[in-house]
């Protein structure tokens, strides 16, 4: 070990000429931490500590390879020269945090203070900061987090340091890391702001929600958006050596910051472990990228599942390793249920309304192509809304996901993209029924049919109605009660041609004896409206394709299935109106028409029987 670290220690020139703490008080980094409203609350319950506060407690215990009892309340000596296999564990269980850590954390009333150190790297004199988190709690989750940032000067003397500035910042996100010229760093009084990541403390130059797909960069998304708190730790001095004994002999320690736990989920190793204690600039060179990703304003289909999937993952992944036969247990029967919810709803009818989507599918995908246009229009709206009006102020002090900014960006959103939904919807359901009625005369426009207003209207109530659970999850359940009342409205109002209130009373009518059909159905055709934000998650997680072509491929995947979904509706009516006994499949039903009619013709007018 004493061998390994001076070997290494040859890299770097000598230490400074001259005592670099008035340097590393300095330019000490001000860390901008998600604010956390409530305890165990959404937010950054941590701040960086020093390593003193683990160290000496009866409930923190070093153990060997094995697992068992090296010492209890460990102090820096116990610590100096540990081996690779030790760990340090914490009271509580890292995979299943609850608020244990966090009160733990509390407790110990710790002031912010982060570790200073400056080395020469040829004729570069470097200012390293390091800080220490006892919690990891992201999309991995561990005991301790180190996390650092380092600043580049270009000279090797300390007062020339100080009159000249840093030339070149650098901060450690997640295995690798983001540098920035001079004018590219928020300063406060000099020192450089930092934004941690919510959990992870991956650090950032900016305030925004950071998206990730790789280790260098972390697979999931980084939040550092406001509300936040700024603090300004005060600093540690570290000698530029990893020594083996006194106040600082912790940093010869090779063993783990924090217990074993499955995959990536071990407590870390210590700074003198780490590629740019020994080699700071050729970390800089090596892992360093001139750029972090944000993720578009107000989100995107694609880029929100890839957060909210990539997030739901993890967790999943970390119950399982926590308890995978309880966990295997619970997934299997949410499997197993979800499957018969689809296959008792269904019954027949996706294939059936895939068999009428074949037989007309320019014009039904000329209806779907208007939703290119929501698209187009919402992002107009976005950038109109942020440029022209005081919105853009308001989400800088509320952070673009706070519980107040999620719904207005998410009402934007729907100025463009709802009611074309809805126009689509009513639109493919009038293409069927007036194709039925009047065989081959298209009604409308020369491109695609109008859509009755009673229909649009029905229509818009059930887009509103699933966009509502959508966006606020705990009324889902409500929603699909509703929304199962309502399924079949808008066919109603196309077929039996009557207003969209007494559209929407009939459906409740002819649905009250398959209520709980009709809400499978609409658990089912929600989940087939899903498709297209997993389609666009899964090309940015497995692909290099750019947040706007995925959006692209997004919108062209809901083109088709949203007019897929209308025509399912047109077929559950007819099965639940065919001379009032829901006989025969509507597979059976559509062919029977067809055989008797022109092949445009899809779905037959229970009145003409």
């Amino acid at each position: 070990m004493i061998a390994r670290l001076a070997a290494a220690a040859l890299l770097l020139a000598a230490p400074p000429d001259a005592d670099p703490t008035e340097l590393l008080e300095h330019y000490a980094p001000v860390v901008a931490l998600r604010q956390q409203p409530e305890p165990c609350g959404d937010g950054e319950p941590y701040h960086p500590i020093s390593v003193d506060h683990i160290l000496g407690r009866n409930d923190v215990v070093l153990r060997d390879g094995n697992g068992e009892t090296i010492t209890v309340a460990p102090e820096a000596a116990d610590l100096a020269g540990g081996e690779s296999d030790w760990e340090l564990d914490f009271p509580g269980d890292a995979l299943d945090p609850g608020c244990e850590y966090e009160q733990w954390f509390r407790s110990m009333d710790a002031e912010p203070q982060v570790y200073g150190r400056a080395v020469v790297d040829g004729d570069v004199l470097l200012a390293q900061y390091w800080l220490y988190y006892v919690y990891n709690d992201w999309n991995d989750r561990h005991e301790s987090d180190w996390e650092m940032v380092q600043l580049e000067f270009d000279t090797a003397s300390v007062a020339d340091a100080l009159e000249r500035g840093p030339v070149l910042y650098a901060y450690a996100q997640h295995e690798g890391s983001e540098y920035a010229e001079p004018d590219e760093v928020r300063l406060v009084d000099g020192a450089p702001v930092i934004y941690p990541g919510q959990g992870s403390h991956a650090a950032y130059f900016e305030r925004s929600v950071w998206f990730g797909k790789s280790g260098a960069t972390g697979f999931g998304c980084d939040d550092t958006s406001a509300p936040l708190t700024e603090v300004r730790p005060s600093v540690i001095v570290l000698p530029t050596e990893a020594p083996v004994d006194g106040e600082f002999a912790w940093l010869s320690y090779e063993g783990h910051w924090g217990e074993r736990r499955p995959m990536f989920n071990d407590g870390p190793t210590g700074p003198a472990l780490k590629d740019q204690w020994n080699a700071p600039l050729d970390w800089i060179e090596e892992e360093g990228r001139d750029g972090a990703v944000a993720v578009p304003f107000g989100g995107s289909p694609a880029t929100d599942a890839f957060c909210d999937i990539s997030r739901a993952a993890s967790q999943a992944l970390l119950r399982f390793l926590d308890h995978p036969v309880r966990f295997g247990i619970v997934f299997a029967l949410a499997v197993i249920a979800l499957v018969a919810i689809v296959r008792y709803s269904s019954r027949g009818l996706l294939g059936a309304a895939a068999h009428t989507y074949g037989r007309n599918p320019a014009r039904v995908l000329q209806i779907g192509g208007a939703i290119l246009f929501a698209g187009a229009f919402t992002l107009a709206v976005h950038w109109l809304v942020v440029r022209y009006t005081p919105v853009d102020n308001v989400l800088d002090v509320l952070g673009d996901d706070s519980p107040w900014a999620a719904p207005f960006l998410a009402a934007i959103a729907a100025i463009g993209t709802l009611p074309v939904m809805a126009w689509v919807l009513a639109a493919t359901v009038e293409l069927v029924v007036d194709t039925d009625r009047h065989g081959d005369r298209r009604p409308g426009s020369w491109w695609m049919p109008k859509a009755a207003f009673a229909t649009f209207v029905a229509s818009f109530v059930l887009v509103i109605t699933f966009g509502v659970g959508t966006i606020v999850l705990l009324l889902l359940p409500l929603v699909a009660l509703i929304a199962s009342r309502w399924l079949v409205a808008p066919v109603v109002c196309a077929d039996e041609v009557v207003p969209a209130r007494a559209g929407l009373r009939r459906s409740a009518e002819l649905l009250r004896g398959s209520r709980l059909r009709a809400l499978g159905l609409a658990i089912t055709l929600g989940l087939v409206l899903t498709v297209p934000s997993i389609v666009g998650a899964l090309l940015l997680v497995l692909t290099s394709v750019s947040f706007a072509v995925a959006s692209v491929i997004v919108t062209l995947c809901a083109v088709v299935l949203v007019p897929y979904v209308a025509l399912v509706l047109v077929h559950f009516y007819v099965e639940l109106t065919e001379s009032g006994t829901r006989r025969g499949s509507v597979g059976e039903l559509v062919d029977g028409v067809d055989t008797a009619r022109d092949a445009a013709s899809v779905v037959r007018d229970p009145r003409q029987e």
